[in-house]
């Protein structure tokens, strides 16, 4: 494997790379070298990232190696070199303009971390399963309506930059909960001296409409995600470990 002191050396910190240096951070993560780029595993094997010049036959090779049913998360200079691989989705980056300002309160919403005691059996599956795995559980921030969990924000953490993914039950939606959670979390951070960035799909208008909200509205640049790899796929030699 690549070391992590040789991946953080590779990969700078900004707001594109955040989710690929809280891997290189990561001791669970499993870091490759492939061709000019990086590939790395998250150890809930939920996420392969792919980052500089990379080559579409160790990605492929990769999936099937391990047999991962994982997303695909690229940089612009990845992107180029899967793009035939898969079906991928245009991510934008934004960091905050201007004065931090939390949302508005939420009148009966309560807001703190998750637990293990907590129900999640009304969470359906599958954002069950990311609350599982998230890269801090201990910091999955949730709203609470009449002791119900209906929101849930969490992070994912360099030294000086987090990524925000934030997901509200689709009943309690459009009523301010999202913005007040996500709120809470962001000044934990910041309380710890690190800096927010927002990613959304460019189709996910409900993501990017919170994002201005809350004053995210500098662009800062751009990944790509593909959910179901793989359209075409062949032999191939294994990335490097080296």
């Amino acid at each position: 494997m690549v070391s992590r002191e040789e991946a953080l050396a590779a990969i700078a910190e900004a707001p594109t790379t955040v989710e690929f240096r809280a891997a290189a951070l990561d001791p669970n993560a499993t870091i490759y070298r492939s061709g000019g780029g990086l590939l790395y595993v998250v150890g809930s094997q939920r996420l392969v990232g792919a980052l500089g010049h990379v080559r579409a036959e160790h990605v492929t090779a990769l999936y099937e190696q391990r047999e991962l049913s994982a997303e695909l998360l690229a940089d612009e200079a990845a992107y180029p070199r899967l793009r035939d691989l898969c079906q991928f989705e245009r991510a934008v980056i934004q960091t905050r303009s201007g004065p931090w300002k939390p949302a508005t309160a939420v009148e009966g919403l309560l807001i703190r971390r998750l637990t293990p005691n907590d129900s999640l059996e009304h969470v359906p599956a599958e954002l069950r399963d990311e609350l599982a795995v998230a890269p801090e559980p201990e910091s999955v921030f949730a709203g609470f309506l009449d002791g119900v969990a209906v929101s849930f924000a969490y992070a994912c953490a360099s030294e000086n930059l987090f990524d925000i993914a934030i997901e509200t039950l689709a009943d309690y939606q459009r009523r301010g909960i999202a913005a007040a959670v996500v709120s809470t979390m962001i000044e934990h951070y910041l309380a710890q001296g690190k800096q927010p960035v927002w990613g959304a799909r460019v189709d996910n208008t409900p993501s990017l409409r919170l994002a201005a909200k809350l004053g995210f509205r500098t662009p800062a640049g751009t990944l790509y995600v593909a959910e179901e790899p793989f359209a075409t796929a062949g032999p191939a030699d294994p990335p490097s470990s080296d």
